[in-house]
């Protein structure tokens, strides 16, 4: 789930991991689960986070370039690496 970063409320202390210059990984201090990534201003939850998944419909999909062939089409917007691409 990508949302704008004033759309999201963090509570607590993670922990932080830069991946690459752009891109930092977020992870619960306490257990070490990943919990949100930041990249340009967004804030990319995971799924998991959420106690109800289905509450979100995919707008858009990202990253093709490693699509499953077995996935069925959703007839969203695709893109081939990330939203910029």
């Amino acid at each position: 789930m990508i949302f704008d970063e004033p759309e999201v409320s963090v509570e607590g202390s993670p922990a932080f991991w830069t991946a690459t210059p752009t891109y930092r990984r977020c992870f619960c201090a306490t257990c070490g689960s990943r919990v949100f990534g930041i990249e340009h201003g967004e804030i990319e939850l995971s799924l998991g986070a959420f106690d109800d998944t289905g509450l979100f419909t995919p707008q858009y999909e990202t990253w093709v370039v490693h699509r499953e062939p077995w996935l069925p089409s959703f007839g969203l917007m695709q893109h081939t690496h990330g939203r910029t691409s």
